[in-house]
C-alpha cells in the first residue's frame, strides 16, 4: 500500500510522521465483541479486536502513573497527525459522512478502551472509522471527538485527496491512540 503523507492545520500540534496502519500495527488479532446498535435511523456495527502488536508500540516508553489516580484516561483530544494511503478500494465519502452524523448523535457520551485493544464502526461497509487504543491503559473515548477526527480526516483523505483512506495518530506526548478511516 502507497502513503501519501500531509498534515492538516485542523490538527493542532501536528507532525509529518510515518506510522503504520492498525491494522499492520494490531498483529495476529482476535475478535472479542461484535453488536449492532441503532442510532437514529441507521444501524451501526461495532467490533472490538485485542491487538497483541500494540504493546510493541510503547514498550519502549516508561511506564507512567494514573494521571490523578485514575484509572481511565479521558481521551476527547483531537490533536493528531494526519497520513492519507492509496491503492485499495477507497472508503465511500457520502457513508463516511453518515457514519460520522450518526456518531455525533451520540453526543458527549464515551466509550470505553481497554488497552491493546482496536474498535471499529461502520455503516453498511462502505466506510468505517476505527479508534486504537495502543497504550497500557484504559481510556473513556468521546464519541463527537472521535466522529469530528473521523469526519475531517474522511473528508481530507478521501475528498482533497481522492485517496482511499487514512489514519492519524495522537500527538500528545504519553497518547497511544489512532484513528483510521478505510473501507
Amino acid at each position: 500500500m502507497q502513503l501519501l503523507f500531509t498534515t492538516l492545520a485542523f490538527f493542532a500540534g501536528s507532525t509529518l510522521t510515518a506510522a503504520a496502519s492498525i491494522k499492520e500495527t494490531c498483529g495476529d488479532s482476535k475478535i472479542l465483541n461484535t453488536t449492532v446498535i441503532p442510532v437514529g435511523d441507521q444501524q451501526i456495527t461495532i467490533t472490538d479486536v485485542y491487538c497483541p502488536g500494540f504493546a510493541a508500540l510503547t514498550a519502549h516508553e516508561p511506564k507512567r502513573a494514573y494521571p490523578l489516580g485514575k484509572k481511565d484516561i479521558q481521551q476527547c483530544s483531537e490533536s493528531c497527525s494526519e497520513s492519507c494511503f492509496i491503492g485499495g478500494t477507497a472508503a465511500n465519502w457520502p457513508a463516511c459522512q453518515t457514519l460520522s452524523a450518526s456518531l455525533t448523535e451520540l453526543g458527549a457520551q464515551q466509550f470505553v478502551m481497554t488497552g491493546g485493544t482496536a474498535r471499529t464502526f461502520s455503516i453498511g461497509g462502505a466506510c468505517q472509522f476505527t479508534f486504537a487504543n495502543q497504550d497500557g491503559y484504559t481510556y473513556d473515548v468521546c464519541y463527537d471527538s472521535f466522529s469530528n477526527v473521523g469526519y475531517v480526516l474522511a473528508n481530507y483523505c478521501l475528498q482533497g485527496m481522492a485517496a482511499a483512506g487514512g489514519y492519524c495518530t495522537s500527538s500528545s506526548q504519553g497518547s497511544y491512540w489512532q484513528v483510521e478511516v478505510n473501507y
